[in-house]
């Protein structure tokens, strides 16, 4: 009760918040041709119209971090989504910000502004700046995406296969990381969406995509287990070296459940697994895909080839099978793309303190597959 009360509580702040910042934008905002298209930039004020001319040349920007999009459909009367990036190093200017866009309902228009990050009263409550920052902490998880933009997903660098050896993860921050955000985050959406499914006698079959040494596989076995859900866990990796780890730990695990549990190992990208035997016997018969930091995400593959892993991985799962994707890098997917590739998407975000103890937002998708496209 006191659960629901409080979650009742946020939702009606965030209401209030994102009412107040979208009528702040509407009716402080100054109109562009005031300022020549947006080539001049701030002196007084801080929210400025955003035309055709000056939204393109804000969202060339490529210094840009991700961005965050919230579904206000059922939280505002007039807009049905609120689009936040931040932008810093304006060419021509040394000022940042954000390019916000509210999607008008009804109309499907399109509306944008430029909030100028003025740090000299950043910590005034009524600060613009500081109304986004509060509008992000406050906005409902299951309605909040943060994002790469599109020119990052696009324009993202791929790590050479060799940089993944032996020892790139134990760094003692990589392994905060995993550790203390990305690994409690996929054994939570166990528990909440995958354990609960399986019932009776059956067994529940895992692929883990890029799952390294098996740090993360000994502790969703260990979880399932405590459940006594039998697993039949399938690991693919190509970095022969963290394969030969994985078995020496998973020859210990197997000892202990023994007939509970049935591991494979497989040497491969997922890209080069499509195209041997074994692939075939999995089509449509996987209950749950993990993907934390594998062959959807930055540093790792392209933007096109993650689009192409997503449906590869679609394939496999079995009707309402369940994918948990996040990881030390973005992905480079998103909410329109696993829609498009025919998914079902229960959760895109969580909200965590990082490991320097900062609340933060990280990406946490979590979809079913749909019985049809």
């Amino acid at each position: 009760m006191f659960a629901s009360a409080q979650a009742d509580s946020k939702s009606d702040s965030f209401v209030e918040k994102l009412k107040t910042f979208y009528t702040t934008c509407v009716s402080e905002s100054i109109d562009p041709k005031k300022t020549a298209q947006g080539r001049v930039v701030f002196s007084d004020t801080h929210i400025l119209k955003v035309d055709k001319q000056f939204k393109s040349q804000l969202s060339s920007i490529k210094q840009s971090s991700g961005i965050s999009i919230i579904s206000t459909e059922e939280h505002h009367p007039e807009i049905s989504q609120l689009k936040i990036k931040y932008l810093d190093n304006i060419p021509g200017s040394n000022e940042t910000g954000f390019l916000v866009r509210f999607i008008v309902k009804g109309s499907g228009k399109k509306v944008y502004f430029y909030v100028s990050d003025s740090t000299d009263d950043r910590y005034d409550p009524n600060n613009y700046c500081k109304q986004i920052d509060n509008l992000k902490r406050s906005a409902p998880i299951e309605k909040l995406e943060t994002t790469l933009s599109k020119i990052q997903r696009q324009s993202a660098n791929v790590f050479p296969l060799e940089k993944w050896g032996d020892d790139w993860e134990e760094g003692r921050r990589n392994q905060a990381v995993y550790n203390c955000t990305s690994d409690p985050m996929i054994l939570k959406n166990l528990d909440t969406y995958v354990f609960p499914n399986i019932n009776g006698d059956r067994e529940l079959i895992i692929l883990d995509i890029g799952g390294g040494k098996g740090r993360l596989a000994e502790k969703i076995i260990h979880s399932a287990q405590q459940k006594d859900i039998k697993v039949y866990y399938i690991l693919l990796e190509p970095i022969a070296s963290q394969v030969n780890k994985a078995k020496e730990r998973f020859s210990k695990i197997q000892e202990l459940y023994k007939d509970r549990l049935i591991i494979q190992v497989i040497v491969s990208t997922l890209e080069n697994f499509t195209k041997q035997d074994c692939y075939h016997k999995y089509v449509g018969a996987v209950d749950c895909i993990i993907s934390s930091g594998g062959p959807l995400n930055m540093s790792i593959v392209t933007q096109s080839d993650a689009q192409k892993n997503l449906a590869v991985m679609h394939g496999l799962l079995t009707k309402d099978g369940k994918i948990i994707v996040n990881g030390l890098t973005h992905t480079l997917v998103n909410k329109k793309d696993f829609h498009k590739c025919g998914f079902t998407l229960f959760n895109m975000s969580a909200r965590i303190i990082d490991v320097d103890g900062d609340p933060v937002v990280k990406q946490d998708y979590v979809a079913r597959k749909n019985n049809t496209i």
